[in-house]
């Protein structure tokens, strides 16, 4: 952590809160070349070419799990279908023989009252 001292604190303050003319002068740059043009230029074609590419990869990712989802659609509804049928298939052997013993009780019972 630093510390400084109240002067120095002073000091800082009164530099930011000075007139244009009090303030120190920025450092001197040199100015920029062509050279250094033409390095930015590159640098902002090879940035531009990375981002097409990062779009690129973010467009096919996409569509990746776009397709995904939907055959996980597809075989959720295929799951309830299979599900729906089952149970389908499981409960029409024992209604039918439930109606069977039915048939059978009544014909029982009509014989015996007979």
């Amino acid at each position: 952590m630093n510390v400084i001292n109240l002067e120095e604190f002073k000091r800082q303050r009164l530099a930011i809160f000075a007139a244009p003319e009090e303030q120190p002068a920025p450092p001197a740059y040199s100015p920029a070349t062509a050279e250094d043009y033409a390095r930015l230029r590159a640098a902002v074609l090879e940035l531009h070419k990375a981002t097409l590419g990062q779009h690129a990869k973010a467009k096919k990712f996409h569509r990746v799990t776009s397709e995904l989802g939907d055959q996980i659609r597809r075989l959720e509804a295929s799951c309830k279908r299979f599900d729906r049928n089952f149970r389908t298939i499981r409960i029409n052997p024992l209604a039918r023989s439930a109606k069977h013993l039915i048939d059978t009780m009544d014909t029982f019972l009509v014989t015996q009252s007979s």
